[in-house]
C-alpha cells in the first residue's frame, strides 16, 4: 500500500532473488509503488555481492504486478500460493485473512522474510512452486509415524454400511462391498 517503503520492498525482492533462482514478485494497487521500487532495485543492486545471479534471477523469475485493489491482490496471491508471503500494508492482518495459500506469511513493514529464515521461525523448508495450495512447511510432524487402529462391532458396521456400499459401487469395487455384506448377512 501507500505506506510501504520502496527501499524495504526492493530489499525484500532482492533477498529472494539472490537465492538464484528465487521468485521475486511484487503485487500492488499503487502505480507509484512500482516506479519507486524499480528505482530502489537499481540502486540497491549495485551493492550486492551476488549481483550477477540476483539480476539473472530477477529477469527470469521476477515481476512487478499492478492490480485494481487489495482484494484482487489477495486473490492473485492466493492463486500463486507463494512460499514466502510478505504483506507490507497498514492492514496486513486483515489482508492475511483473505489469503489461504502461503507457506509462511510475514505481516507489516518490519517483518522481512529473513527474520523467519534465520531467527523467528517458521520452518525454513516451505512449499515452493505454488504447492502451498496443498502442502505445509516442514515440521516435527513430518518425522513422526502415524497409524490407525479401527474396531467395529456388527451394529456399528451396519450403521456405516450404506455409505461404504455406495462408495464401493461408485469405484466399481464389488469385493469391497461384499466384504461388508458378508458380515452383515451372517448369523
Amino acid at each position: 500500500d501507500q505506506g510501504a517503503r520502496p527501499e524495504f520492498i526492493a530489499a525484500d525482492l532482492l533477498a529472494q532473488a539472490e537465492h538464484a533462482p528465487g521468485a521475486s514478485v511484487l503485487i500492488t494497487w499503487q502505480d507509484d509503488v512500482i516506479s519507486n521500487v524499480q528505482n530502489e532495485l537499481e540502486r540497491q543492486l549495485q551493492h550486492l555481492s551476488r549481483r550477477d545471479v540476483t539480476v539473472q534471477s530477477l529477469q527470469d523469475f521476477g515481476c512487478l504486478i499492478r492490480v485494481r485493489d487489495a482484494q484482487e491482490a489477495c486473490a492473485l496471491t492466493d492463486l500463486m500460493a507463494p512460499e514466502h508471503l510478505h504483506i507490507a500494508t497498514q492492514n496486513a492482518e486483515e489482508l492475511s485473512a483473505m489469503i489461504r495459500n502461503a507457506g509462511a506469511t510475514f505481516l507489516g513493514y518490519y517483518t522481512p522474510v529473513a527474520v523467519g529464515d534465520y531467527a523467528a521461525g517458521p520452518s525454513h523448508v516451505l512449499p515452493t512452486g505454488g504447492t502451498a495450495r496443498w502442502a505445509s512447511g516442514l515440521s516435527a510432524n513430518d518425522f513422526l509415524r502415524a497409524g490407525s487402529v479401527l474396531q467395529f462391532d456388527k451394529t456399528a458396521l451396519g450403521e456405516i454400511a450404506t455409505d461404504v456400499r455406495l462408495l464401493a459401487e461408485r469405484e466399481g469395487l464389488t469385493a469391497h462391498r461384499a466384504s461388508v455384506d458378508i458380515r452383515l448377512n451372517s448369523t
